[in-house]
């Protein structure tokens, strides 16, 4: 979780699970509207982020994950060069 504390208020940004792991010692609560958006994100391969002040989510941040061009032809070298070393 990342966010700025301002006197007399907090905004945060994080993940889901985060947001409810801290609903649990709070008053949070996500939306139906906000979990609604999560679960849109993440079943376009995603990552949702919670936005939120104080107790109150404010909406959600597509972040999408990218794969970098050559990643697999790296990863073959990284295991070529593993099991040369054991």
């Amino acid at each position: 979780m990342s966010g700025v504390n301002l006197p007399g208020t907090w905004h945060s940004q994080s993940s889901v699970d985060r947001h409810c792991q801290l609903s649990r010692r709070t008053r949070f609560v996500l939306a139906q509207k906000v979990r609604d958006q999560v679960e849109e994100i993440a079943g376009a391969g995603g990552t949702p982020l919670v936005v939120a002040e104080n107790s109150t989510a404010l909406g959600v941040i597509y972040l999408k994950d990218i794969v970098k061009g050559g990643l697999k032809e790296r990863l073959v070298r990284l295991a070529r060069w593993v099991s040369a070393a054991s």
